[in-house]
Order: structure tokens, then sequence, then C-alpha cells
């Protein structure tokens, strides 16, 4: 574990040399010592230990990733910028507001690399910084890559587990025992609202969406520092020990899963990324509190759980991400519900064709050009053959003859994007060239 949490603790030790602590003379005009203070405390707590690596330097400039943050549209206020936005915010591949490295902060593990390298143990990274007064960055690992306790959430017939850590405990409503505030479905425990999802419409699971009423569901309260989700499950079928596993470079995109844990029979049971899933839902990320089809919970008359008029209500649109690969499809998909549009996915075009004829507010189609069954260029030319021919498309392949690239374009579509050549600021700006959602 300790060569696992190595590189990120020096990374964090030389940011807080380079970036947090100010010189001598903007100190001393701050009435502070010439002299800069580092700390790192470890402490064992059960299984897990706690590092702390404080500074008392100049802290987070909220403005300046503000600026930056907003610029990308990854926030709309300055408001938005709690602690944990913020630690979600720098943890993101790419995201500086540095205009250069040094020797001693830029040696290429950048603050996405900490993120992963600490979650891929099963630990996770809090951040408490006060703009002026320092920063404290607390790293939570398991003591060792031993086995951990694990708990199995399941939806339908499918099993995902969480680290018991994680969860604060487990309670069972109906979903008329849920509330409406601001939009956002909510439920109180000790007099405290708490924001609801279901398992099922987090890993958009439709079939399986909880929508009996009476019912009395089993929900549980996942807690990361002083965020906490609650989270409708089908069951909990028990706990289990753990020992979790990064699931390969392939995933690396899925934010969702911290990794696998091999069971008994064999089988992987994938485990999810509590703290992201907390984060996301709790900064009014892009997974919604029902469904995948349910408009912004932030809007006021968005649909409860199980409502009745629910398919009455107006939806937001939404772009179609067509692409047999699973690794090509979640990667789309990630980027494009991070840049808060809403996604459908689809895994050939004859799956692609039949989400268009049953939803009515698809706004554009990015597809793959080489998949079974119904290939890309069959694709559009069903599209431009249709009542929606008008629909944007957007062609992401690995086929980059400039022969493909003009069939694709005589098919029907719209733009043409090299995956070789894929970049995520090109792929959003020819995004919003076509939709703006």
């Amino acid at each position: 574990m300790l060569e696992h949490i190595r590189e990120p603790i020096l990374h964090l030790v030389r940011n807080a040399v380079g970036h947090g602590i100010e010189t001598p003379e903007n100190r001393q005009a701050l009435s502070k010592p010439e002299t800069g203070s580092i700390r790192i405390r470890a402490e064992l707590r059960g299984d897990y230990v706690s590092i702390a690596i404080m500074d008392d330097g100049a802290g987070f400039n909220r403005e300046r990733i503000f600026q930056k943050a907003s610029a990308l549209g990854i926030v709309r206020s300055m408001d938005e910028l709690t602690d944990e936005r913020l630690i979600e915010i720098v943890c993101r591949p790419g995201f500086s507001t540095a205009s250069s490295t040094d020797l001693v902060s830029g040696r290429g593990v950048g603050m996405d690399v900490v993120s992963t390298m600490i979650l891929e143990v099963g630990g996770t990274i809090e951040l408490e910084t006060i703009e002026g007064g320092g920063s404290c960055f607390t790293l939570r690992v398991p003591s060792s890559l031993a086995t951990t306790q694990g708990l199995i959430l399941q939806v339908g017939n499918a099993c995902y587990g969480v680290v018991l850590d994680m969860v604060e405990r487990i309670v069972r409503a109906k979903l008329d025992d849920l509330t409406t505030v601001e939009g956002q479905e909510v439920l109180y425990l000790d007099q405290n609202p708490i924001s609801v999802t279901s398992l099922a419409a987090l890993l958009q699971y439709r079939q399986h969406l909880p929508n009996n009423r009476q019912r009395a569901y089993p929900i549980v309260i996942l807690r990361a520092g002083t965020m906490r989700l609650a989270m409708i499950v089908d069951d909990i079928p028990g706990e289990i020990p753990m020992i979790v596993k990064p699931m390969g470079p392939q995933f690396e995109h899925m934010k969702l899963y911290a990794g696998g844990s091999i069971l008994a029979d064999g089988s992987v049971l994938p485990v999810l990324e509590a703290r992201h899933v907390i984060t996301m839902i709790s900064s009014g990320g892009s997974i919604y509190k029902t469904t995948d089809n349910q408009d912004n919970a932030a809007d006021a008359d968005s649909p409860r759980y199980g409502d009745k008029n629910q398919e009455s209500r107006t939806e937001r649109s939404a772009i179609l991400v067509v692409d047999d690969s699973i690794t090509t499809r979640t990667l789309e998909r990630n980027i494009l519900e991070a840049a808060g549009y809403r996604v459908l996915v689809a895994t050939d075009g004859i799956e692609a064709a039949d989400i268009l004829r049953m939803e009515d507010n698809i706004a554009l189609v990015v597809t793959d050009l080489e998949m079974p069954r119904m290939t890309g260029i069959e694709l559009c030319k069903h599209i431009r053959s249709g009542t929606k021919k008008h629909l944007p498309i957007i062609m992401v392949t690995s086929v980059g003859t400039e022969s493909e690239k003009e069939k694709g374009l005589k098919a029907g579509a719209d733009a043409y994007i090299i995956k070789g050549n894929f970049q995520q600021d090109h792929f959003l700006s020819t995004v919003r060239r076509f939709v703006n959602i």
C-alpha cells in the first residue's frame, strides 16, 4: 500500500511547495511567518489509514478556478465551489490553472492521476482550503491491500458492490415517503434532507426503475465526508469480504466504478465508486434522481418516482451515442454528461433505430462507422430517409481514409471525427456546432 500511495503523497507535497506556500515577501506582507509550514499527519482508524497533508500557504484561488471551470462549462456560479466540488474539479484530467509547471510540482503526475491512484486502492481524497489560510488534503486508504468488507446491492438480476465503510446505514421507505425540495427528490432522515437516486437510474436500467409507490424499498445511505446520498435498490443480498482491484486501462474513464472484486464462483463483482457518485449528485451532476429520461433535477416540475403523469412531462433533448465498443461508448457518454448533456446509448445501428423510433426529442446522433447488424453508414441512410431526416449526425470512427470519410458524408453525416485524433475539446466543440441543450 505504501508503494501505491508514495507518488500521490509526493505530488501533494510538491504542490504545497510549488503552488501553496507564498514567497517570503508575500508572507511578510500578510503578517505570516517568513518560512512556510507543511505538515503530514497519519493515523490508523480501524482498517483504514488517514493521511493529511497540510500547508499554511495561499489556499485555493477560487476566482481563478471559477474562471477556468466556467469557461469549460463545469460550473455556473461561485456558490458551487464548495471544498467537495473543488476537489472534484481539480482532479479532472487536464484541468489546471497554472500557466506553467516547474521542477518542483510539474513532474508528470497531475491531480487526476493522484485521484485515480487513490481510488484504485479503494481510498478517498478530500480537501479543506481557505483562501489565504492554507489547504489540507486528506487521503483515506486501507491499511493494506488485503480484504475489506463490502455490501452487495441488487438491481434486477444484476449485483454490484460498495465498500462497507462508505455505507452509513440502511433504511426502508416507500416512494410516497419521499419529498420534493426545489425540484429534487429527497428523503428526510433525522430531520435532514438527503438527495435520492436509484441504482437503476444510475446504471440506466429503465426496466427496473422503482415505480411501486406502496412498496418499502431498501435504501442505502452512502456518506463521503459531509455529503450523503440515499440510493434505492431492489435488494441487499448481504455483506462479503472483497479485494477491490482495478479493472484495467479500458475502464479508466468509467469513474462510476472503483474496480472489481472476484467472487468465489470466479465471476467479477463491479464495485461502485461511492464518493464519485455522491459528489456528482450532490453537486447537481448529470445522473438524475429518477430516470435517465428525466428532466434536470433542478427544474421545479421534474417527475417523481412512479409518477403516473411522468410520460406526459416535457423532457430535455438528448444526444444518442451509438458504438459497439463499451470503452468508446462510455468515454463519449462521460464527456457529454460532464458537459451537462443528457445522453442515451445504443450498441449498434439497429438498437439506435429503435430508440429513435421511441424517443421524440433526440437532438443529435454520435455514431461509430463499423458496427454489427447495422453500420454507421446504414444508420445515416436510415435516418435521412425517415421522419427525422434533418437530425444532425456526427460520425466518430477509427477508419480515417478519405474514401470512407466521403462515404460517411455522402450517407448523410454532418461531421467526421477520427478516433486516433480524438480530443475532448474538439469533440465538444463539434457537438456544440449542432446542438445547444
